[in-house]
Formats: C-alpha cells, sequence, structure tokens
C-alpha cells in the first residue's frame, strides 16, 4: 500500500500525519509526504510564484518532514518526501497519480461554508478530482 500525505506545517496537516500513524494497516505502507511550495493562493493560482522565496520554504518543508518522519517510523511505515513548487490541488493530485498511491491524507481547517465557496479548499479540490 502507497499512502501520500500532505502537509503544509499546519497543526491541521500534522493531526493528519498524526492520525495516519494510528491506522492498524494489514500489509506494510509507504508513505511519501508531499509539500507544496507557493507564495499565496493568487501566485499559486497564477503559477507564477518568484523563486527567490523557495530556498526558506524548502527548509521550513524539510524540518516539518524531519519531525514528523520518526513518527510515521516508529508506525513501522517506509517513509520518502517529496517537496514540489506549485499550487497545492495540482500538485497533490499530480503526485497521487504519479505516485500510484492508494490513499490520499491531508488535514483540513474546517474554513466556514462561504469562505470555502469564495477561496476553495485544498481538501474540498482533492476529494472532487
Amino acid at each position: 500500500m502507497h499512502a501520500l500525505l500532505a502537509i503544509d506545517g499546519s497543526e491541521e496537516s500534522m493531526s493528519g500525519a498524526r492520525f495516519l500513524s494510528k491506522i492498524p494497516f494489514a500489509e506494510k505502507v509507504k508513505v511519501t509526504v508531499v509539500t507544496a511550495l507557493s507564495d499565496s493562493f493568487f501566485d499559486a493560482t497564477k503559477n507564477t510564484v518568484p523563486t527567490s522565496t523557495y530556498p526558506n520554504e524548502e527548509n521550513r518543508a524539510q524540518q516539518w518532514f524531519d519531525s514528523l518522519k520518526p513518527i510515521l517510523e516508529s508506525a513501522g511505515f517506509e517513509v520518502a518526501s517529496r517537496i514540489v513548487k506549485g499550487s497545492p490541488n495540482q500538485v497533490l493530485l499530480d503526485q497521487a497519480r504519479e505516485l500510484q498511491v492508494d490513499l490520499i491524507v491531508l488535514g483540513a481547517q474546517g474554513h466556514w461554508a462561504i469562505n470555502r465557496m469564495v477561496v476553495g479548499s485544498t481538501a474540498d479540490y482533492i476529494a472532487n478530482n
């Protein structure tokens, strides 16, 4: 089994990782932790993120992965990571297809319905696509 775990440093994404580590899978599980890097919602939708901001974000993404790796390994998972530049919606779907994952895990913040209608939600987008 292969799972994709999306993280962005938020408490919700870290909770998703802890949730995944507690699922009693019947078979060996490989987990690929994916972080999508984008400057903002508006830049991500235009795919015009300035590359000068990426080194700091890549370092933070690596730190998030480093903090989760022991939790996931202690659950018996084989763990890998990918840091990909682009819109989280598209990055996660592209990575899921490329890796041929069986499960996608990501945290959701639970915005009000009006916020989701106006801004959108990565969790909603992934679930519907």
